[in-house]
């Protein structure tokens, strides 16, 4: 079975981008509060809450960045 490279790559791509857009917001989050208020565990918890509104609209940016790759 021979699948296109062009598939592929779009593949490559939008998930890429999904664990990017799903990861680095909670992460960012996490460090800015962290190095500004120097309070790891409200850090922690408002990053792990963000992670989590992105989870919920994880399908939602999945269909976006397919229809936007097709």
């Amino acid at each position: 079975m021979k699948i296109d490279p062009e598939i592929l790559w779009r593949m490559i791509y939008i998930s890429l981008l999904l664990a990017l857009i799903l990861s680095l917001p909670g992460v960012l989050v996490l460090l800015i509060i962290y190095y500004n208020t120097d309070n790891l565990v409200l850090a922690s918890i408002i990053g792990f809450l963000i992670h989590f509104v992105t989870l919920a609209f994880s399908t939602k940016i999945s269909k976006a960045l397919i229809k936007f790759f097709s």
